[in-house]
């Protein structure tokens, strides 16, 4: 080969280089119901991601305390390379930080693990996952729950914010009394609905079979996957269920009156007073942060419980209730509990702590006993 040759070759070597480099460089982008989204290629899977996607409109001003509303279209390209902000929560706990993304109520955002995009059937199954935290604490976006070694198994993957706390589960007779449904108290849930009604619409175009939804959560977001397989506004949105660590099922859903007395309770605390619309009115113009304030007064421990309630609308029974009058969406399910569940509240990993009192020769069969004759605050 002459050296003109060789040069010539060495060139188309490095354009040809050059060019798949910058082919695989290229931001992955996918156009949705509300318009186009770029988002990015994980350097170390070749998974693609989308974070940060609106699934409802910022559940804000008056806004607050009501179902959410549909997302608004936007012009030109969206970034869908970062998370958005999480929901406000309470102080974090374990090793959990939602508040390295910032928190906002303008918090209804999802993220998408997929490996190609596209509509060519069939689709691939997908798998939304719903995160725990008490219901008090928690975000999609937590690294440890990252889709993209899900995805490289072939499912598309989808984590969710949904509203905590007061914001998310506050029952009141005045915000009851402003609903067509006259019900309050869930809005948590029904992010979580509309987060499938999202995937429903919109999944076949980062490569999912929307028919083919699994829905999975684990402690509260386990409660959470409970609550929607009871839940009728939930039916035919998702085909099987994984509960981790935590079901619904008796324990945790209040009645209608009892989480309406908890929300009084609040409310008056607050210095709101009255069950008619002025006090819905002072309800929302009071700041999340001092709501948060006044629901983690005491601890998590001490803290007004907002968790699911039995409404009439989003939860016309109780899931076990649900489960033994055939009401409850029949699919598949699997549930059990989580290696290590407990850890946050218990100060140590539990595998650490078995560790410690073994090399102090206490029997396992003690240290069961032991542990399970614990009572809080012991």
């Amino acid at each position: 080969m002459t050296a003109t040759a060789s040069r010539i070759t060495i060139m188309a070597a490095a354009i040809v280089a050059f060019g798949a480099r910058a082919h695989l460089a290229a931001p992955p982008r996918v156009t949705i119901d509300t318009g186009t989204l770029e988002g990015v290629v994980d350097s170390t899977t070749g998974i693609l991601v989308f974070r940060g996607i609106p699934y409802a409109a910022p559940p804000v001003g008056t806004l607050r305390w009501r179902p959410p509303r549909p997302a608004a279209r936007w012009a030109g390209i969206r970034p869908a390379r970062e998370l958005g902000h999480n929901c406000m929560q309470g102080q974090p706990y374990g090793d959990i930080d939602p508040y390295a993304a910032g928190v906002s109520e303008d918090c209804l955002h999802l993220n998408v693990w997929t490996s190609s995009l596209g509509s060519r059937a069939p689709g691939r199954p997908v798998m939304v996952w719903i995160h725990g935290g008490g219901f008090f604490a928690g975000f999609g976006g937590e690294e440890r729950h990252n889709g993209a070694r899900l995805a490289q198994k072939g499912a598309v993957v989808v984590t969710l914010n949904y509203r905590l706390g007061p914001l998310g589960f506050l029952a009141h007779p005045a915000l009851a009394a402003e609903s067509p449904q006259r019900t309050s108290g869930n809005y948590g849930l029904l992010d979580q609905i509309a987060a499938l009604q999202w995937v429903r619409r919109n999944i076949a175009h980062f490569g999912g079979d929307p028919s083919r939804v699994t829905i999975f959560g684990e402690s509260a977001g386990g409660m959470s996957v409970g609550s929607l397989i009871a839940s009728p506004l939930a039916k035919d949105l998702f085909v099987r269920a994984i509960l981790e660590s935590g079901t619904g099922v008796g324990v945790g859903i209040a009645s209608r009156t009892a989480a309406q007395a908890v929300g009084v309770q609040f409310a008056e605390s607050l210095g709101v007073h009255g069950s008619g619309a002025s006090a819905a009115r002072r309800l929302r113009a009071i700041s999340a942060d001092t709501l948060l304030v006044v629901a983690s007064r005491g601890g998590q421990s001490g803290a007004p419980r907002f968790w699911p309630v039995v409404d009439g609308w989003v939860l016309p029974h109780p899931v076990d209730s649900a489960l033994l009058r055939g009401s409850a969406n029949r699919v598949p399910v699997i549930a059990g509990s989580n290696r290590d569940e407990g850890d946050d509240w218990m100060g140590a990993p539990t595998r650490a702590f078995a560790r410690l009192v073994s090399a102090r020769g206490v029997p396992t069969y003690v240290q069961t006993t032991a542990l399970a004759a614990l009572r809080a605050g012991d």
